[in-house]
């Protein structure tokens, strides 16, 4: 692969990044799941594609601009969706605390 075919891909992994992004702050986790797979298949085209190509000084920059603006997104991903699994966390146990109640003292439900 050369120097613009590995460019390539990460500018398709960056702007799939940016639409995990949109997806998460939207709450659209399946879309959100969709790109991330997207990026996992562009990540295992990186690393199967054996050793990086030699790059000019602007390419080397166009890779780190590229890599840092995907780490910061993904800072923010986590962020959003650690606070959507912490939400989800509440609901499994709000219900795992009405199964107890309902097992010990039975359904309050009239028959």
């Amino acid at each position: 692969m050369n120097a613009n075919e590995v460019l390539s891909l990460y500018e398709a992994m960056s702007v799939a990044m940016r639409n995990m992004l949109s997806a998460a702050q939207s709450q659209q986790w399946e879309t959100l799941l969709e790109f991330e797979q997207l990026v996992a298949n562009i990540t295992a085209t990186l690393q199967t594609s054996g050793p990086e190509p030699v790059m000019t000084k602007e390419e080397l920059e166009r890779k780190g601009t590229l890599i840092r603006t995907m780490l910061i997104d993904d800072q923010e991903i986590r962020r959003l969706s650690t606070a959507r699994l912490a939400v989800l966390a509440t609901i499994v146990n709000g219900t795992g605390t009405e199964k107890k109640i309902a097992n010990l003292y039975g359904s309050a439900r009239p028959e």
